[in-house]
């Protein structure tokens, strides 16, 4: 097992694994991974780098470092069965701030989102889904009207 997961440091790679990456999302963190197109001098793959993002909307220095404490001891054990050449961002969602949240709880979540995505050794990676996600204001309902909001009915 590692002691010490390889940081990602750079800007550009958060953004470009927000953009281009795939996800999958739960209740306590969303991951974006993104294959790294950079190789090592030898040709090798070169080790995952893993990224935390922490809202500052979500809480305060201490809260945020909790939780970034938390996703880190989360990552820890599944870092090792990672495939090389993965950059991965972890960004925390709400939930990640209650008491209840622990690295062992954040470890499940995890396992889950890099089982989803295949993320592991062996396993293919999930593309990106090319259809985004549309959303209709006001729901799915069939029945509503068309008029504007505050407006009158016909």
């Amino acid at each position: 097992m590692n002691k010490k997961l390889n940081p990602l440091t750079e800007n550009h790679l958060f953004t470009k694994a927000f953009t281009k990456g795939s996800s999958e999302t739960v209740k306590l963190c969303a991951v974006y991974i993104l294959k790294n197109i950079k190789r090592n001098p030898d040709g090798s793959l070169p080790d995952t780098k893993i990224g935390i993002a922490v809202n500052a909307k979500l809480g305060g220095a201490v809260r945020r470092n909790r939780v970034k404490r938390i996703i880190r001891a989360g990552v820890m054990p599944l870092y090792d069965k990672l495939s090389k050449g993965l950059i991965v961002v972890i960004s925390a969602r709400g939930a990640a701030f209650s008491k209840n949240a622990k690295s062992d709880a954040m470890n499940v979540c995890l396992h889950s989102c890099f089982l989803k995505l295949g993320a592991y050794k062996g396993q293919e990676l999930r593309a990106k889904s090319s259809t985004p996600k549309t959303f209709t204001k006001g729901g799915s309902n069939k029945n509503a009207h068309s008029s504007p909001v505050g407006g009158k009915k016909k």
